[in-house]
């Protein structure tokens, strides 16, 4: 199970002279990486491009960002431009990997 490859992971990084990490590091912030989350979230789960901008997940930004200045978080117009540009990238990509 799991607990084998958690002590085989461990033994190997002894053996290599790497101590493992308390946690993963977590992804540094990037604007376009959270916009990227958001377009995929407003596509995939069909949310409206307003949801980014309910109170709710505004409050939810706030808490999980703790006031940092830098996030700033999009308009529905520019997730709605997003989306759009997503599909015009991958749409030819699509039809041309699922043609027989």
């Amino acid at each position: 199970g799991t607990s084998n490859f958690s002590k085989t992971a461990r033994a190997c990084d002894r053996r290599r002279g790497k101590e493992p990490s308390a946690s993963p590091a977590l992804p540094e912030y990037s604007q376009a990486r959270h916009r990227a989350i958001l377009a995929t979230q407003c596509a995939a789960r069909k949310r409206s491009f307003r949801s980014v901008e309910d109170p709710e997940h505004l409050e939810e930004i706030k808490l999980v960002c703790q006031q940092d200045p830098s996030v700033k978080v999009p308009s529905q117009e520019t997730i709605r431009d997003d989306v759009e540009r997503l599909y015009e990238g991958l749409a030819p990509l699509l039809s041309a990997y699922f043609q027989v």
